[in-house]
């Protein structure tokens, strides 16, 4: 499963063609209260970074608890997409993922494609940037969902 899945990100980034890392986050549930209810975390669970040298994103995504971003998550879902081409207009929609998670790479421009299954949201696409990016008409559906489905 995991290769499928770095390959998956190998080929956005290919298609992509200016992102230098495509990260794959995914909520998970390993942990519980006492009562037995389950908490949701968010997590980085792999990414291609087109340059080892760069700050891997793994550091920074670990165990985000879903309760915590629950309103900045939610506006990213109702979105179907976020793209910003600075991280001051990041910061200022989603404040909490900011200075939580993301001011601590290296990227100056970002894009986030949340992945939907059956029952819910499973996780979301994240691709970082050296400087802001341009879209073309059918983006999404050219680069994005190839892999992501």
């Amino acid at each position: 499963m995991s290769d499928y899945i770095n390959t998956a990100l190998l080929e956005i980034a290919e298609r992509d063609g200016e992102t230098y890392d495509v990260v794959l986050l995914q909520y998970h549930n390993t942990k519980k209260t006492l009562q037995g209810l389950s908490y949701i975390y968010l997590d980085c669970y792999t990414e291609y970074k087109s340059e080892p040298s760069r700050i891997s994103a793994k550091k920074f995504f670990k165990d985000l608890d879903y309760v915590t971003y629950l309103d900045e998550l939610q506006t990213i879902y109702q979105s179907s997409f976020v793209r910003c081409n600075s991280m001051e207009e990041f910061k200022n929609k989603f404040p909490r993922l900011y200075y939580d998670a993301f001011r601590y790479l290296e990227n100056k421009a970002l894009a986030i494609y949340p992945l939907k299954g059956v029952h819910g949201y499973l996780g979301m696409i994240v691709l970082l940037y050296d400087k802001p990016r341009k879209y073309y008409d059918g983006y999404t559906e050219k680069v994005i969902t190839p892999s992501a489905e």
